[in-house]
């Protein structure tokens, strides 16, 4: 910046020329002749204030909203313009009675509700598989897996059988690692401690001419 200096009769007596600014400039402006020169969305005599963008330079995609200049995604996505889709991972549980995890959701078969497609559902009945475990289990650890029949027609108590299509024992005796544990007249669940590779494969719950299964595999395992 050119100072210039006047006598009384508007004479020119002195100038001079000032090249560095008072104080250094903000937000990577660059000094020039004793001013900022401020880059792109700064402001002010030191480039000192931000100025925000309203718009987006390509409008924000799959659903995504244009904040202060940037694309505020929606779950699953990200990128600049929220143009990357994110895949959701498989499904937390596996699914079962033939269901299929497709995008972490399981798609049932008729005649199967529910996230993993453990209800079967009938005309006036719902016969229930529920476990202890939000997650497939580990080898070694205990599994719980519940039977449940709610219906308006008596089917009896449900009871289970094994991999093998063998009826589970009604109760533990001795050392037994598998067995059958009667809750009330319509509930009963079976017990597996200790989970081993021999275990792994379907289990069936029988409630009188209708059946539900539960197939058990365990963390890090394919399913089959």
């Amino acid at each position: 910046m050119e100072f210039f200096f006047f006598n009384s009769d508007l004479n020119l007596i002195m100038s001079f020329v000032v090249t560095t600014c008072e104080i250094p400039c903000a937000n990577g402006g660059q000094c020039v002749n004793g001013l900022c020169r401020c880059p792109e969305r700064y402001s002010g005599r030191f480039c000192e204030v931000y100025l925000p963008v309203t718009t987006c330079e390509i409008p924000c995609a799959n659903g995504g909203q244009c904040v202060n200049g940037l694309c505020r995604c929606l779950d699953r996505y990200t990128g600049r313009f929220c143009e990357v889709y994110l895949p959701v991972p498989e499904c937390e549980l596996p699914c079962q009675n033939g269901a299929t995890c497709v995008n972490g959701v399981c798609h049932c078969p008729t005649g199967f509700a529910e996230q993993y497609c453990n209800v079967r559902v009938g005309n006036g009945y719902f016969l229930y598989i529920t476990t202890n475990l939000n997650q497939p289990p580990t080898f070694n650890q205990e599994l719980i897996v519940t039977c449940q029949y709610l219906g308006s027609q008596r089917k009896g108590r449900p009871w289970w059988s094994d991999t093998s299509n063998q009826r589970i024992r009604n109760s533990q005796v001795g050392n037994d690692r598998v067995y059958i544990q009667n809750v009330n007249p319509t509930t009963t669940r079976f017990v597996i401690k200790n989970i081993q590779a021999s275990d792994l494969g379907r289990y069936t719950c029988h409630a009188g001419d209708i059946t539900n299964t539960y197939r058990l595999v365990v963390m890090g395992k394919s399913s089959f």
